[in-house]
C-alpha cells in the first residue's frame, strides 16, 4: 500500500469515527431534552397562564422549594376530604394537561394537588432527578400542612415519567396509598430497552430507581396500571415493580390491549376498586 492510500484510508477512517462518535454525543448532551420536552418551551420564554385558564373550583398555589425554586400548584378541594392526592404528571405535558386525573379523585370524594415541575408551565428552573425530589418534598408538605392530615392519609399518585419522583416520595414520606400508571424499574432501563438507544443505557445521567425506591416501603398499599400493549415502557418494567412490593398490599392493574397513555381510561373501573382496597 502506497503512502498515498494509508492517508487516504486513515481519513476515511477518521471522517467514519467522526461521523459516529458526534451524533453520538448530541444524543448524550442533549439527553435532558428528550427526558423532559415538557420544559424545552420555557429555554426561548417564560411562559404565563391566564386566570381564565384555571379550570374553575381550581386554587392557583406558588410553593417555593428548599433550594429557591417556585413551583406552579393546583389545588382541587373537596369538602370533608379526608384523603389528599399528589399528582406527579407525565413528560410531555403539565398541569393543564394532566387535570383530569385531579378531577378523577374530586369525584371519588378526595382532594388533590397537581403542579408542574421545576421549568414545566410556569414554575421556574430546569427539571433534573434531584430537583424533582425537591419539588416532591415541597409540595407534600404544603399538602399535608394546608390539609391538616397525617401522611397515611396521602395518596401519592404518578404518571409515567412522574412515577420516578412519586416512588421517591412514597419512600420517603410512606403514604397510605402508591397509585403508579405504567411505572419503570429505572430510567436506564427504558433507555436500555429502547430499539437504537439501548448503546446510551450507561451514559444516563437521571436515574431515577422506582423499583428500589418501592422495595423499601412498609406499610404503604400499592396499586400499579399497566398495558401489555405499552410501546414506551415495556409491560414487564411495571410487573417488576409489582414483584418489589409483594411484601405489601399490592394490586397490579393490566389490560391485554391498553398502550402507554390509555391504560387509565380503559382500567378506571379497576383502578378505583383497587384504591378503595387500600383505605
Amino acid at each position: 500500500m502506497t503512502l498515498r492510500s494509508r492517508y487516504l484510508l486513515r481519513l476515511m477512517l477518521v471522517i467514519i469515527s467522526l461521523s459516529l462518535v458526534i451524533p453520538a454525543l448530541i444524543v448524550i448532551l442533549t439527553q435532558d431534552l428528550q427526558i423532559f420536552p415538557g420544559a424545552v418551551g420555557g429555554l426561548f420564554e417564560r411562559r404565563t397562564r391566564d386566570r381564565e385558564s384555571i379550570p374553575s373550583g381550581v386554587e392557583s398555589l406558588r410553593v417555593m422549594t428548599a433550594d429557591h425554586e417556585s413551583l406552579e400548584v393546583w389545588r382541587l378541594s373537596v369538602p370533608h376530604s379526608r384523603r389528599v392526592a399528589v399528582v406527579f404528571h407525565g413528560n410531555a405535558g403539565d398541569v393543564a394537561n394532566f387535570f383530569s386525573y385531579q378531577k378523577y379523585f374530586a369525584e371519588m370524594g378526595v382532594t388533590s394537588y397537581g403542579f408542574d415541575y421545576r421549568g414545566y408551565g410556569t414554575s421556574t428552573g430546569w427539571p433534573s432527578e434531584e430537583g424533582l425530589y425537591r419539588d416532591a418534598d415541597a409540595v407534600i408538605e404544603e399538602a399535608l400542612q394546608r390539609e391538616s392530615l397525617a401522611r397515611s392519609a396521602l395518596i401519592v399518585t404518578g404518571i409515567s415519567i412522574g412515577t420516578g419522583p412519586a416512588a421517591y416520595a412514597a419512600a420517603k414520606y410512606q403514604p397510605g396509598v402508591a397509585l403508579l400508571i405504567t411505572p419503570y424499574t429505572s430510567l436506564p432501563d427504558v433507555i436500555g430497552a429502547t430499539p437504537l438507544f439501548g448503546i446510551f443505557r450507561p451514559f444516563v445521567w437521571h436515574t431515577f430507581p422506582v423499583k428500589r425506591f418501592i422495595a423499601t416501603l412498609s406499610g404503604t398499599c400499592v396499586v400499579i396500571a399497566h398495558g401489555k400493549n405499552d410501546t414506551i415502557i415495556p409491560f414487564d418494567m411495571g410487573h417488576q415493580v409489582y414483584q418489589a412490593a409483594q411484601h405489601l398490599r399490592a394490586t397490579l392493574v393490566t389490560s391485554p390491549t391498553a398502550g402507554h397513555n390509555n391504560i387509565f381510561s380503559q382500567t378506571v373501573g379497576e383502578i378505583t376498586e383497587a384504591i378503595k382496597g387500600c383505605v
